[in-house]
């Protein structure tokens, strides 16, 4: 790899573990936001998840000897991440349920998206099957959120 790719990459990974740690933050507010222990304890498990992907993505940027400096696109997605959690978490006592997993549902797709463009990268194989695993395990995540939200909806619709 050039060392402009190297560059590039160490970019690209910097980013991504700045949009991890910030998917971890989003998911723990989300959780203390729940009335729901296995809602909870849901989103705790992938707020550590999210932590554990960011630990693991800044290892590699010091295997390949550089220094983390995210991208700016991934900054802006970030702020703007954190503004719709503000809004809908800090701002509104006692929302509800699905509004929750609606916003962390969408902390979690602005991380899919990014692993998605991630894996078109010029990368090593050791780094693509990193990103594979991350991505797969985010998209997963994603899923399962999207299904409790919609779940959680569902239930409210009944109760009306």
């Amino acid at each position: 790899m050039s060392q402009q790719t190297i560059i590039s990459l160490l970019e690209e990974l910097g980013g991504l573990a700045i949009l991890c740690e910030s998917g971890r933050q989003a998911l723990r507010i989300a959780a203390h936001n729940l009335r729901d222990p296995d809602l909870v304890k849901l989103l705790d498990s992938y707020a550590a998840c999210y932590g554990g992907f960011a630990s693991v993505l800044r290892e590699e940027i010091d295997h390949l000897n550089g220094q983390p400096r995210p991208h700016p696109e991934l900054g802006e997605t970030l702020h703007k991440g954190w503004l719709n959690i503000n809004a809908a978490l800090i701002i509104e006592e006692g929302l509800a349920a699905g509004e929750v997993l609606s916003v962390g549902r969408e902390a979690l797709a602005d991380v899919v998206r990014a692993y998605r463009q991630a894996l078109l990268w010029p990368m090593p194989a050791d780094v693509r099957s990193l990103l594979e695993y991350q991505y797969s395990r985010s998209k997963a995540m994603h899923d399962e959120l999207l299904s409790q939200e919609q779940s959680v909806w569902a239930a409210a619709l009944e109760e009306e």
